[in-house]
């Protein structure tokens, strides 16, 4: 059978017919609904690149029919990469990331290589050199404090408004009828004050304002409260339409300051998808996907709330136990759970939109987000949110609220941003770290320790270090001016003994940190046994004597880090360890290169126990 003849014959009217299949047949051989849309951006950015340049081909250019045989040679690669050097500059194009590009390539590349190896082209295409990704922009980055609370600061009153949508409508009783109008009394030309449409009062500061009580008292008691819309009333409200188009911003605008939901529109329900996106760490993937049902009360094994989510670039349907945001929080002080907070959230939305569901379409009626468009012309009379409705609204409340970056730019405001946000503010607030790997539901550990690295906020976890390491280095240098012996029984006197620990040495055991202290499990006047927490200790004392464990130790620690399942659930706290080790363990920092290549040796002869010692009894270090 010739192959090529499986191609479909491009059409005027489908041009790209060939390009549509082959791109979709190397992406069938994929499981992961990741890939697949992976391929699609590229097919549609390739698309992009065909009608700006035609391919370098004239001939292309008079007739758009695109033949894989034809146009794919040796240098199809090439011409994308130069028409990417020659155009990918903001604003020109639709700006690609290094990422981008880099994905984009690849899988232009592997389309083409597919297209070869089944025959359809004749000659293999030459690869061309992309340069390794970097991050170049703010686009994916942890918006720093002042520019999270500048957000909040405009959307907070719109949650507010959304919500109190959901708040059944209390008539006030204001106004008068502004179909009657009693002229007497009053001399032609002067104002008709608190009469008619326009309704015309004077405020406290004497000056003549259009007020809405009339048009008020017109919806309560002849549209008896039913916001209804201009198509829907046709012409027996037209006087009420007009005067709130004319002096009151619209009809939206006037039932929006009632507190009376007239559309589930766009600017009703995005600062809320916002707000759950900020208070979940989801992608924005992730969050526009969330089913109706996505919240349950109690986990079949664990008995906790928990959310249901998609994933298709992770492995697809995931869980986030929302608990787990509430294990950080009595230390905190904080009085109403995350995971409630995310509940009420995810309820306030259901409520929103459950009059939109049976108008929508039916693949969409068991989705979260859903909306009514602004102009009643459109196809379908509910929709879902999609990433580009949420774009260009992101975009509007920049350029109308004057959103600015740190550095004094337009606020690159997105949803993806709120990811490493929230993960920057959990390893901040010392969330466990398997807690945040599990709510960020990362499947491997590199990709929450880079987190850890390369956040706005990690400078506080760098700090830690760097206090415990200058406390190390104070202690040894007064205990070489003035050794002391070791404690034999448990009545060595603080300050006159040193007291043995399963890795170093302690100053005071009975004195331990305040987090200790603060532990359920700790009695005042009781010697500390939380073993975990010696490196990062006041009390902390290492000599000579420790280096063979210390380096053990960290052996054991580069060990659990290369396999997952190996790593005890303080895996931040480890991972802070392991830097500190990392530096008293550098030569000539606290000991000679000579001291630490004999601890490095007789190393070999610990047991493999060091791991077990240090966990023991463990105390999250905040």
């Amino acid at each position: 059978m010739n192959l090529k003849s499986r191609l479909p014959e491009p059409t005027r009217d489908n041009p790209y017919a060939q390009l549509d299949w082959i791109f979709n047949d190397k992406a069938s051989l994929y499981s992961n609904p990741g890939s697949g849309q992976n391929y699609a951006s590229a097919l549609a950015f390739y698309k992009r690149f065909l009608r700006h340049t035609h391919n370098y081909s004239a001939k292309l250019e008079k007739d758009p029919r695109f033949f894989l045989a034809r146009e794919w040679d040796i240098f199809a690669l090439h011409k994308v990469k130069a028409w990417i050097d020659a155009t990918n500059v903001a604003g020109e194009n639709g700006y690609l990331t290094s990422y981008t590009i880099l994905g984009t390539m690849s899988s232009l590349r592997q389309t083409m290589a597919h297209a070869y190896e089944h025959s359809y082209i004749e000659k293999p295409v030459i690869n061309v050199f992309v340069a390794g990704a970097v991050r170049e922009t703010t686009s994916r980055t942890a918006y720093s404090l002042d520019e999270y609370e500048q957000i909040f600061q405009v959307l907070t009153p719109l949650i507010k408004s959304s919500r109190d949508l959901l708040k059944a409508y209390v008539p006030t009783g204001r106004g008068r009828d502004p179909r009657k109008v009693q002229r007497a009394d009053i001399k032609r030309g002067n104002r008709l004050m608190g009469q008619g449409w326009n309704c015309w009062g004077v405020n406290e500061e004497g000056t003549i304002v259009r007020q809405e009580d009339n048009l008020r008292w017109y919806f309560e008691n002849v549209m008896n409260c039913i916001p209804l819309s201009v198509a829907a009333a046709n012409l027996k409200h037209l006087q009420f339409f007009l005067a709130a188009a004319r002096l009151h911003g619209g009809v939206k605008q006037l039932y929006r300051n009632w507190g009376v939901a007239y559309s589930i529109s766009t600017d009703v329900i995005l600062p809320l998808l916002v707000e759950l996106t900020s208070e979940t760490g989801l992608n924005v993937e992730s969050v526009l996907t969330l089913r109706r049902d996505c919240f349950k009360e109690a986990h079949p094994l664990t008995g906790l709330p928990f959310l249901e989510y998609t994933k298709p670039r992770s492995g697809g349907d995931k869980e986030l136990h929302t608990s787990l945001y509430d294990r950080g929080q009595d230390s905190l002080g904080l009085k109403q759970r995350q995971s409630r907070i995310i509940s009420n959230s995810i309820e306030s939305i259901l409520n929103l939109t459950e009059p939109l569901v049976e108008r929508a379409k039916k693949d969409d009626r068991n989705y979260l987000f859903l909306f009514e468009p602004r102009f009643s012309q459109s196809t379908d009379p509910v929709q879902r949110l999609t990433v580009s409705i949420v774009h260009d609204w992101n975009l509007k409340m920049v350029k109308k609220h004057n959103l600015r970056a740190d550095n004094g730019q337009p606020l690159s405001f997105n949803l993806s941003r709120f990811r490493p946000t929230k993960i920057t503010e959990l390893v901040a607030q010392g969330y466990d770290f398997f807690d945040i790997m599990a709510m960020a539901g990362h499947s491997s550990i590199v990709t929450t320790l880079s987190y850890i690295d390369r956040l706005k906020w990690a400078g506080d976890f760098h700090r830690k270090i760097e206090k415990a390491l200058i406390t190390i280095k104070r202690n040894k240098e007064e205990y070489d001016r003035r050794p002391l012996p070791i404690a034999i029984t448990q009545r060595g006197a603080p300050g006159k003994f040193i007291f043995k620990a399963p890795v170093c040495h302690c100053k005071n055991p009975y004195d331990p940190p305040d987090v200790v202290r603060q532990s359920g499990s700790y009695h005042e006047g009781d010697a500390c046994s939380n073993f975990n927490m010696c490196l990062s200790c006041h009390n902390v004392l290492v000599t000579e004597m420790n280096l063979p464990k210390l380096v053990a130790y960290r052996n054991e620690i580069d060990r659990a880090l290369t396999n997952v399942s190996e790593i005890p659930r303080q895996g931040e706290l480890y991972q802070r360890m392991k830097m500190i080790l990392d530096q008293i363990l550098a030569p000539d920092v606290l000991f000679s290169n000579e001291t630490l290549e004999w601890a490095t040796e007789l190393s070999q002869l610990q047991d493999y126990d060091v791991l077990d010692s240090f966990i023991s009894r463990s105390v999250e270090s905040r």
